[in-house]
């Protein structure tokens, strides 16, 4: 079994002279300016079994985090190369606002691009670089001016080597986060106090895509199977790109975007254009946000995007099950006692919520395993591990109201 990940609360040193005080020492403003800002990851706690729970049927606990400010945030804008995707780029440099928009305000952005080269690629897994510019910087530039700069970096994109199109999203991503992770963080990104949001862009098919469960590679030429044979042989699954972005990130938020084709029926007529396969599986499993290609403007999913951002940072939206084997019908959530929606990633073995709340409330996941086909015997009631006490009571900050996630 594997536990939840938990964020240690920098703030309860201060609850504690709060509470010691007799006069106080937040005013309202203060209160309802530290309930915006981020929270920093899970402070989950599991608790004891119900006493009610059936035989084989846990409740684990969890608290949502006391608020706990971080105003910084990655973008990482992981960019298609190929000739078709030309008409499409400026868009996303046009978008960015739109994105930026939905963060609270005063936070800390760098955005940065990375190119979907291959291994012969001197730019694989590296940050592109114009005239001298990386790391766009919100502590030193304007939005106009990211926004403006930016459009000429992705115009200024390179295909990839000897003549390859640049659709190894997954696996140029996967070298940033693995061989060039030292090198990158020296330039100031993938920061080690920071949320991340990776935003894949994209009108055909990651040529690493792993195509589970399918006969065939829909969208995939013969020079993009040769291609992929080289760098990722089989393909790279997409729990192992996940795992790797939590990997760096540890206990701070991150997301997953795609700008790509999101009907797996679509085709354009030369066959050139395709579904985002491997994408789209990426930000499914995480419950990240897609928006079409071919809309004419990406303001509204690159919104949608920074909006989803905003609540991964705010809010703990899943759960990792400290049990396998679970009957995903048995599986009931709770937050502050109220019965509330979820999905269920089999894979991940997560639990993410719909909706969510304030600081400090309480997310139940009640759930059963399935059957073992040859008992012998009735297993007994199994509690969860009991640990310290993490957080105050709940009391103030938002607390008629949670969520469980990711």
């Amino acid at each position: 079994m594997r536990s939840i990940q938990t964020q240690k609360l920098a703030t309860i040193g201060f609850f504690t002279l709060c509470l010691l005080s007799t006069t106080g020492c937040m005013t309202p403003e203060e209160q309802e300016a530290l309930n915006a800002s981020f929270l920093i990851g899970p402070q989950a706690s599991p608790t004891p079994a119900a006493p009610d729970v059936q035989a084989a049927c846990f409740d684990e606990r969890f608290r949502q985090p006391a608020a706990q400010i971080s105003r910084s945030i990655d973008i990482l804008f992981v960019m298609d190369t190929s000739g078709s995707m030309n008409d499409n780029r400026a868009k996303v440099a046009d978008g960015l606002s739109a994105f930026v928009g939905e963060l609270p305000v005063d936070v800390d952005y760098k955005v940065a691009v990375m190119l979907a080269h291959g291994s012969k690629s001197a730019w694989t897994g590296k940050f592109f670089k114009l005239n001298g510019q990386s790391i766009f910087n919100s502590k030193a530039m304007s939005v106009s001016d990211i926004t403006a700069q930016l459009k000429q970096m992705v115009l200024a994109a390179p295909v990839d080597a000897n003549g390859e199109q640049g659709e190894e999203g997954s696996y140029s991503l996967m070298q940033g986060l693995t061989t060039n992770l030292a090198l990158n963080r020296q330039q100031g990104f993938f920061r080690t106090d920071a949320a991340l949001a990776v935003v894949f862009v994209s009108d055909e098919n990651d040529v690493c895509a792993p195509y589970v469960g399918y006969p065939s590679m829909p969208g995939m030429t013969t020079p993009e199977i040769n291609l992929r044979k080289r760098d990722c042989a089989s393909g790279l699954a997409s729990e192992a790109v996940i795992a790797q972005v939590k990997s760096v990130q540890a206990d701070r938020p991150y997301m997953f975007g795609a700008v790509a084709h999101v009907d797996p029926k679509y085709s354009d007529a030369k066959g050139n254009d395709s579904y985002g396969w491997g994408y789209m599986e990426i930000v499914k499993a995480t419950n990240g946000v897609s928006t079409e290609i071919n809309d004419g403007s990406y303001t509204t999913g690159l919104a949608k995007m920074g909006q989803l951002a905003t609540q991964k940072l705010n809010l703990v939206l899943d759960y990792t099950l400290a049990r396998t084997n679970v009957e995903s019908t048995s599986i009931k959530s709770f937050v502050d006692g109220g019965l509330v929606d979820h999905t269920y990633n089999s894979t991940l073995n997560e639990v993410h919520l719909v909706n969510g709340g304030g600081a400090l409330s309480v997310v139940d996941v009640e759930y059963c395993l399935k059957p073992n086909p040859n008992p012998t015997t009735s297993p007994s009631p199994t509690p969860s591990p009991t640990p310290s006490p993490t957080a105050t009571p709940c009391s103030g900050l938002g607390c008629n109201g949670g969520i469980i996630g990711v």
